[in-house]
């Protein structure tokens, strides 16, 4: 008999990480796969990424949408509510062997958290990480409370996880699911990306990835003018400048850049971009000279490419980091020196610490079909 698998997604970024993963438990006979779809896949403000899960062969087999129309802290506690009623009611009627919950975000907990009183056995990616200037390091610990099993990216993140749980719960160091099967996946080319986005590779290009500190979401305003500021000030350099996350104080971050963008509409050097998608985004990644920014995907998935990164202020602080990454304060004299600093180097060729021996995928499987 098949064991029962749900997925629980949320956004384009958990999907991009769980995809090779999806891909193993789609082949395998002995699991029915179910993926339980919300959050901002289905808003259109966000680009509507359920289209994408629909475009790589998989079902949206449960859709559950609380419309969020704003990224202020009292629109994200509404909608973490709207999330725990829609899940309560789920749970009283979808039963499963396990369940996969990736990440952080507050959503994702609101999922998790409805699912206690119904007993639902969760399995957690990623659990044990700390992000000190996001309160999603709040989300992801609740998270990982709740999981019946957990499944980190480094042995660090081990210790920390087994700090929180009671021993009777397995806890995994598998490596990061993002990065696995990286070296087969095919990529756009640079002039694919050039032409679909609009990205100038006649001068070094720099890959922007900001988003909302969300700890002192007071000063997220200032913050983004000062990388803005400093975008400014190096005209010998072409940027990609990614949209933020749909996080507490966003919408401070998407205002700014684009009315950065107005600003500077007639230089074709300047490139924002609404969503890359999976395989566009690591092409970018692969083509670009740098990433700056206070994404985790510069902490986990940079080093596999080789880039070295900038990592500025505090919302990554705390995360376990390979030798390629640079940290800053979000101050535009500092940022300046720093990306042309980083910018002189050769290229990367240190370890990426989140990267194991095989394949994250088949590890994760293997246990999941041995977990009872």
């Amino acid at each position: 008999m098949s064991k029962s698998i749900a997925i629980l997604t949320s956004s384009r970024a958990d999907f991009g990480i769980y995809l090779p993963l999806l891909n193993l438990l789609k082949k395998d006979a002995s699991f029915d796969l179910k993926l339980i779809v919300f959050g901002t896949h289905l808003s259109k403000l966000h680009g509507h990424t359920v289209d994408e899960i629909m475009a790589e062969g998989f079902n949206a087999d449960y859709k559950l949408f609380a419309e969020i129309t704003n990224n202020r802290k009292e629109d994200i506690a509404n909608n973490y509510a709207e999330y725990t009623q829609l899940f309560s009611n789920f749970w009283a009627n979808h039963t499963f062997d396990l369940v996969l919950a990736l990440g952080d975000r507050f959503e994702m907990a609101a999922a998790v958290l409805a699912g206690i009183p119904y007993n639902v056995k969760f399995g957690h990616l990623h659990a044990g990480e700390t992000t000190l200037g996001a309160i999603d390091n709040i989300y992801r610990h609740c998270i990982t409370l709740a999981s019946s099993i957990c499944f980190t990216s480094t042995q660090m993140y081990s210790d920390r996880v087994h700090q929180l749980v009671e021993e009777t719960v397995p806890v995994i160091n598998v490596g990061a699911l993002s990065i696995d099967g990286l070296e087969k996946l095919e990529l756009p080319s640079k002039e694919d990306l050039a032409q679909q986005f609009k990205l100038d590779f006649s001068k070094p290009l720099i890959m922007v990835v900001f988003h909302p500190e969300t700890v002192e979401s007071n000063k997220n305003e200032y913050y983004i003018l000062e990388v803005l500021k400093a975008i400014e000030l190096m005209p010998e350099y072409a940027f990609a400048i990614n949209m933020p996350n749909a996080d507490t104080g966003a919408d401070i971050i998407r205002k700014a850049i684009l009315g950065f963008k107005n600003k500077h509409s007639d230089n074709q050097s300047i490139s924002v971009i609404e969503h890359f998608g999976k395989r566009n985004y690591f092409a970018c990644l692969k083509h670009a000279n740098l990433l700056i920014g206070n994404s985790s995907s510069g902490i986990i998935e940079a080093a596999s490419f080789n880039k070295y990164v900038l990592n500025m202020g505090d919302r990554q602080k705390g995360r376990a980091k390979s030798g390629n990454t640079k940290d800053c304060s979000i101050d535009c004299n500092e940022i300046i020196i720093a990306t042309k600093t980083l910018l002189k180097l050769e290229t990367y060729q240190g370890q990426n610490i989140y990267q194991r021996q095989g394949s994250t995928a088949k590890l994760i499987l293997s246990y999941i079909k041995s977990f009872e």
